[in-house]
């Protein structure tokens, strides 16, 4: 595998990145690009969302690689959050948006999740 990205510049997710890290299953992904639309009616044309979805061609749930955190919502009630890390589009996903979702390979996942190691980079190597 190529050396990853340091994914956290943010100093909020350093700590998550290198203490509470998770996954998040998915069948896919949306990614959004801004398109031209013609109103043929009108005869003008717009900018509009068009939505893609993105999927691993055999079909398995993609595993996302994700910090978590929690935090106090009301006097003694707490909460958990997660963010999906992201970082620049490479392949053909390119065509549609700047940024992707980190999708672990299998064999990364166990990495991810070790609590060992506090390099969020160095996990996504494994």
């Amino acid at each position: 595998m190529k050396e990853a990205p340091h994914f956290v510049s943010d100093r909020l997710w350093l700590r998550p990145a290198s203490k509470a890290r998770c996954l998040v299953s998915a069948m896919g992904c949306y990614k959004w690009k801004e398109v031209d639309r013609v109103d043929l009616a009108a005869g003008e044309v717009t900018k509009a969302d068009q939505a893609y979805i993105l999927w691993l061609p055999d079909g398995r749930p993609i595993a996302f690689a994700d910090v978590m955190s929690q935090r106090n919502i009301e006097g003694d009630k707490w909460e958990f959050t997660c963010a999906i890390m992201t970082h620049d589009v490479i392949g053909a996903a390119a065509e549609i948006h700047t940024r992707m979702s980190v999708a672990l390979p299998k064999n990364a996942e166990a990495a991810w999740l070790d609590p060992a190691l506090t390099d969020d980079a160095g996990a996504i190597q494994q």
